[in-house]
């Protein structure tokens, strides 16, 4: 996983205050720095807190931005499960970590490092610390590529004694290796 691009809709210097935009304008803006950002035949995977899908009186924040051309998948906002996936992330398998963030994203840079502990609970974080752009991180480390479905979510699901290679294959994505 790289972390290569970055819009955090927050005023300049003033640390953790919004942009005040309506859903609309904000979707219109994701499409201009897609458009921007796209290589070749790039394809945009967005997902968003499920707070966006919520209906409360009339169409949801998700609607909206679908109805400007922006669709989103639900993220998975479990915190400690998430919490653990990013480290895991970071840590790697063998030493080799699975997730990198490049030099120009300086507000991930400049939040998640120096994000603390909850007092009460320290497999989470103290939420009144500026955490949005960890929140969006623990989303994507806790999304599933494709339909969100993987062999371990099927009603008709093996146990791991029982997968053979091309179960494997299919859990993992991709060609097997040799």
């Amino acid at each position: 996983l790289v972390r290569y691009k970055e819009w955090y809709g927050c005023v300049k210097d003033s640390p953790n205050t919004g942009l005040r935009l309506d859903s609309a304008t904000v979707a219109r803006k994701v499409l201009e720095r897609e458009e921007r950002w796209r290589e070749n035949d790039t394809l945009f995977d967005r997902i968003a807190d499920p707070a966006i899908f919520k209906q409360d009186d009339g169409p949801s924040i998700a609607e909206k931005m679908a109805e400007e051309g922006v669709v989103f998948r639900k993220g998975d906002n479990k915190r400690l499960t998430g919490w653990d996936e990013c480290r895991n992330r970071l840590i790697g398998v063998e030493g080799q970590p699975m997730f990198y963030v490049q030099e120009h994203c300086e507000q991930f840079i400049r939040t998640v490092p120096i994000l603390s502990r909850d007092e009460n609970d320290w497999d989470d974080v103290d939420t009144d610390q500026e955490d949005h752009i960890a929140d969006e991180w623990r989303y994507v480390c806790m999304s599933r590529t494709g339909d969100g479905t993987s062999l371990f979510d099927r009603k008709d699901k093996k146990s791991l004694s029982e997968l053979d290679h091309d179960d494997m294959t299919d859990i993992h994505g991709g060609e097997g290796s040799e």
